[in-house]
């Protein structure tokens, strides 16, 4: 479970998937759940035991999470279709949160707020912002970071193609993306964890580094009732959206493939981020040896009522085989998975507002 000094302490196997209640007997009874915390690249699921909690609380008593944790069902991570109960999941905002800073591990010291991760270094902010292009096979031969947050992939039939961006506690983060004012975080409604990463446009020319704005696109076609973006051209939209007074801005459909922007040159940067693939709205054709991606990320699972009030939970007994882990150090960096959806929607409202009411932990 995770607990107020940031820990999650559960079995040595992990835990596994299962009912409200299936997960309630794995990981400590009542107010306790099994969080997906990261799919390595094999495709296999890992999960662990962690407290249950609800989105936008602000005291552990009503459903909050600890300091230097967040709220989330880990969206990022979940299969097609897979539903999950939200439980706290590590996540610093200042190097206080690093168990590093108490041990005097300087692997472990500083916070990068990025991605809500310990490490030796900080936020470097001479990479790329957030929205910006990245080029994830090129981090991956080079081992060269390009971006402040992380690099996602955006399809697997363009492996060279990323946007730069970065996690977010949507719960505490009220001023919005850090570094742009014409970007919100993006996730489903209810979770703390967010992504800044799409960069809202009207023409060609509010974008940069070589991108172009366009719109989102699915099996339908062109998005117009969405709100366009900047990113890479595609075949709908080789030219973008032009900021031209003879072509009004319009888009221009043309069924015929173009080659996509080159990434640019690469800055020096000592943190590498894992890079994973995402899916265009539009389905693409994707390699055998590729994974399927999910084209929709899941809501919350239904689970059932929670009858009395939650007090903190201060973790289990070490009997019986029971062993903490240091999250800090061994949670690793999660990976982009479920994007689609969230070109075509406006950002959802910000969860723990002033105005938040909080009632007592009775259901979820």
């Amino acid at each position: 479970m995770v607990t107020t000094g940031g820990r999650v302490c559960t079995s040595g196997a992990g835990c596994d998937q299962g009912t409200t209640a299936e997960e309630e007997g794995q990981c400590g009874g009542r107010f306790s759940t099994c969080l997906v915390y990261a799919t390595p690249r094999t495709g296999a699921q890992v999960s662990l035991c962690t407290r249950a909690c609800v989105a936008g609380m602000r005291t552990e008593a009503t459903g909050a999470c600890p300091s230097g944790s967040i709220c989330t069902t880990n969206w990022l991570q979940l299969q097609t279709n897979q539903m999950e109960n939200a439980g706290c999941l590590p996540f610093c905002a200042t190097d206080a949160d690093c168990a590093g800073a108490m041990a005097g591990d300087a692997s472990l010291m500083r916070c990068n707020t990025r991605l809500g991760r310990c490490a030796s270094t900080a936020v470097d902010m001479a990479l790329r912002p957030d929205g910006a292009q990245c080029n994830p096979m090129q981090i991956q031969a080079t081992g060269v970071a390009q971006c402040r947050g992380t690099c996602f992939s955006l399809t697997s039939a363009r492996p060279a193609e990323g946007l730069c961006g970065s996690f977010i506690n949507t719960r505490t983060a009220t001023a919005g993306c850090p570094d742009d004012a014409m970007m919100a975080p993006r996730g489903p409604a209810g979770d703390e964890q967010g992504v800044c990463i799409f960069k809202e446009c009207e023409t060609n020319t509010d974008c940069s580094g070589g991108a172009l704005c366009v719109y989102p696109e699915d099996m339908t076609g062109i998005r117009r009732d969405a709100v366009p973006y900047c990113a890479y051209a595609t075949t709908l939209q080789p030219m973008g959206i032009p900021g031209t007074a003879t072509d009004g801005g319009a888009v221009t459909d043309v069924p015929a493939a173009t080659d996509v922007p080159a990434a640019t040159d690469v800055p020096a940067a000592t943190d590498v981020p894992a890079a994973t693939d995402v899916r265009r709205d539009a389905p693409l054709a994707t390699p055998p040896s590729a994974d399927p991606t999910p084209l929709l990320p899941p809501l919350s699972r239904p689970s059932s009522p929670l009858t009395r009030r939650l007090r903190p939970f201060t973790g289990p007994s070490q009997s019986g085989g029971d062993s903490c882990l240091d999250l800090t150090r061994d949670f690793p960096l999660i990976p982009a998975a479920h994007l689609t959806l969230l070109r075509a929607s406006r950002p959802p409202p910000r969860v723990g507002s002033a105005t938040t009411h909080e009632p007592p932990f009775e259901s979820r």
